[in-house]
């Protein structure tokens, strides 16, 4: 029964390790942008979209702004290599002791594979999915580049994507 079941979870393991997206995709990061339609005196008359979001290259987003976000969602960044073990261990004993899912442990890194590559279903082929996509971003990109796409990608409400659309959006500021 035992050597069944380890058969089956290698199996599963193979079949998702062999279904997994393409990251190298990740190196030339060119999101849904806006179509911008100007009239005839070259003013603004209309915007198109799917995502609206302007894309910051990494020396463009305020260490500050970097600083907040990684207090936020994931102040062990740099000490961990894209799963935050010791997070899983306290996110399963806070939903243990309150009988919910109210706790997270998902890192920037495992934020980001979700985001880009696939949907928010809580399933456990996605989340082995999630995790196999984390550990090959982190070995291919720095932190520095994982952080800069996650600041570009992560939703931030109102239809906006990226820090630089919601800083316009929110407080009218770039």
């Amino acid at each position: 029964l035992i050597a069944l079941a380890l058969g089956v979870a290698c199996a599963m393991f193979l079949v998702t390790f062999q279904n997994l997206p393409q990251i190298e995709k990740l190196q030339d990061y060119k999101p849904k942008g806006i179509t911008v339609l100007l009239d005839k005196n070259n003013q603004k008359a209309h915007e198109y979209f799917q995502e609206r979001r302007i894309v910051l290259s990494n020396t463009e987003i305020p260490d500050l702004t970097k600083k907040a976000f990684l207090a936020a969602e994931d102040w062990q960044f740099y000490d961990h290599m894209g799963i935050d073990i010791q997070g899983i261990f306290r996110a399963m004993i806070t939903n243990l002791l309150r009988r919910s899912f109210s706790q997270g442990a998902s890192t920037i890194t495992q934020q980001l594979s979700r985001n880009l590559f696939l949907s928010h279903k809580k399933t456990i082929q996605r989340k082995l999915k999630e995790v196999l996509l984390t550990l090959r971003i982190e070995r291919k990109f720095t932190k520095e580049e994982i952080l800069t796409l996650y600041l570009n990608q992560i939703y931030l409400g109102e239809g906006t994507y990226g820090i630089e659309q919601a800083a316009l959006l929110y407080f009218g500021k770039n």
